[in-house]
């Protein structure tokens, strides 16, 4: 057996009209292969709206069935919301009315009045904040006034 080199087999028949064939099937192979990709997709396509209108009208049931307790659900949480709102806008809000009271009664003369907050937060740090500055606003308005009669008695 002597082992002489195979040669190599080439995919193009030289001098053949290989080269006319492959232009001519090639075509034909893609059209095919588009037609069925379209037939695939199309009959597919059918087959996917008839079970997307079968689970479309079993959702359509569900959310049916479901609507009277997602509106109940909303406006029970629309009342809870409002609700929260109201207090939390009163706790906030009732603090600094009685700051502003305090600050007209202030302006009008009344450098007694004064803030008492039943809470030790911020607010209430305000408020022993203004009621120092009234305080001392009173201290220095009766000094000035001592002052001023002490001068009216000399003259």
């Amino acid at each position: 057996m002597s082992m002489t080199p195979r040669r190599r087999r080439s995919l193009l028949v030289p001098g053949s009209s290989q080269r006319h064939w492959f232009l001519v099937i090639t075509p034909i192979l893609l059209a095919l292969l588009l037609v069925s990709g379209v037939l695939f997709y199309v009959f597919a396509q059918r087959r996917l709206e008839e079970e997307y209108f079968k689970a479309h009208s079993q959702i359509r049931s569900v959310m049916e069935m479901l609507l009277p307790w997602m509106v109940g659900v909303y406006l029970a949480g629309l009342a809870a919301a409002s609700g929260l709102t109201l207090l939390l806008s009163r706790r906030l809000a009732g603090p600094l009315v009685a700051i502003r009271r305090q600050l007209a009664a202030a302006r009008e003369g009344d450098l007694e009045a004064r803030v008492t907050l039943r809470r030790g937060d911020e607010y209430a740090e305000l408020a022993a904040e203004i009621n120092a500055l009234l305080e001392a606003q009173g201290r220095r308005l009766q000094e000035a006034e001592r002052r001023l009669a002490e001068r009216e008695g000399r003259a």
